[in-house]
């Protein structure tokens, strides 16, 4: 097996004497910043996704095989404009409430977590809707995955979890694409009309996610929050 480069990966032993260095009180208004920076920019960016959304869906709609495909992208276009408001809301509330059930420990609410035997007992757009999240987080934690390791060895560092793994980070990909669908929920609409819509956020995430890690990194290693953790870059296969 191959080796990380070195300083990829911080010893238990160097995380136990860093960490020593700072009190629960100054990891805890740490986490909280970057709660904040966090939130403040993914809701900015998700204004913007929406200010963009209605033109691409018109296009999609026009470009569309068939009549049920441009009325799923058209309905989509007519949902995002009128129910604006409530999605930015609903995304806002529900990112902050699953970043706080994690950084507590408490176990993830259903959007973020469903096992087979779980998917089993719910109807079909439920076990289609969780699929869904499941694979746009996939995506973007292959889009992410460099600033998105450093950002979890900080983050196990500041909750005292030193083997945090990505999932379980407050800000993983996971996190943000269950308050997307939550948020895409809001819309009086089909499940089709929903994914539709959820579909076309995932893509203006993945634009903007890598940065919003980037910059909470740097927020973190500005206070010297395990300065020496650099972005991990895949190997491509050998």
């Amino acid at each position: 097996m191959s080796q990380l480069p070195k300083g990829n990966v911080v010893a238990l032993g160097d995380h136990l004497r860093a960490k020593g260095r700072l009190s629960r009180q100054q990891s805890a208004q740490m986490i909280s910043d970057c709660r904040t920076i966090a939130i403040d920019r993914m809701s900015r960016a998700l204004a913007g996704m929406l200010d963009r959304i209605e033109d691409d869906l018109f296009d999609l709609a026009e470009k569309a095989p068939d009549r049920e495909a441009q009325n799923a992208f058209l309905d989509a276009r007519s949902q995002a404009r009128a129910k604006r408001n409530a999605i930015q809301d609903t995304f806002r509330h529900h990112f902050v409430d699953f970043f706080d059930r994690k950084v507590s420990g408490r176990e993830a609410p259903e959007s973020l977590r469903a096992d087979d035997a779980e998917l089993t007992l719910v109807g079909e757009d439920e076990l289609a809707g969780s699929i869904a999240v499941d694979d746009m987080s996939r995506k973007l934690k292959a889009t992410c995955e460099g600033e998105l390791f450093a950002l979890s060895q900080r983050f196990g560092f500041l909750l005292d979890r030193p083997e945090l793994a990505d999932d379980a980070n407050p800000l993983s990909p996971a996190t943000v694409c269950a308050a997307l669908k939550d948020a895409c929920d809001q819309l009086e609409a089909s499940f089709k009309v929903r994914m539709t819509l959820l579909h076309q956020l995932e893509r203006y995430m993945a634009a903007d996610l890598q940065g919003i890690y980037h910059e909470v990194n740097a927020h973190l290693v500005a206070r010297s929050v395990l300065p020496d953790v650099r972005p991990r870059i895949r190997r491509a296969a050998s």
